[in-house]
């Protein structure tokens, strides 16, 4: 027993905060204006004219195209009903292609999405939410 005090006594609470702390916190920090280098300088004065304008064109041209898109998909649609189910299917399946297009010309070449499950006693307590009747407050 007197072995085990000493371990917990032995590992300072220093070595337990720098191991977190590498854990906690990026290794790179996108708010902080970091120096650029000479080579990286060189690059933005030389092919910032050339790629500046690719991609403005580029991004006019997708929105030019997906008004296309709208305006063809919804071709003799009567605004005052919703739009069936295939109709609907077409229009945003090619809203969602050039938005990804107009995203490429933004400078995102993919967006990783992440889901993640609610654990189990958080879906109960919103059941158990929404069986009871909400009550009144004053405030």
């Amino acid at each position: 027993m007197a072995n085990k005090s000493e371990d917990d006594s032995s590992s300072s609470p220093s070595s337990e905060k720098s191991a977190t702390d590498k854990s906690k916190w990026p290794p790179f920090n996108p708010f902080v204006r970091h120096p650029t280098s000479r080579l990286g300088i060189l690059k933005m004065m030389l092919l910032g004219p050339i790629l500046v304008p690719i991609r403005l064109t580029g991004a006019i041209l997708t929105l030019v195209l997906a008004l296309i898109w709208v305006n063809l998909a919804s071709l003799g649609c009567d605004t005052k009903v919703p739009y069936g189910p295939l109709r609907r299917t077409i229009l945003l399946g090619g809203c969602r292609i050039f938005a990804r297009i107009l995203l490429f010309f933004y400078g995102y070449l993919w967006i990783h999405e992440t889901r993640e499950k609610a654990p189990e006693n958080n879906n109960q307590q919103q059941q158990q939410q929404q069986q009871s009747p909400p009550k009144a407050s004053l405030i």
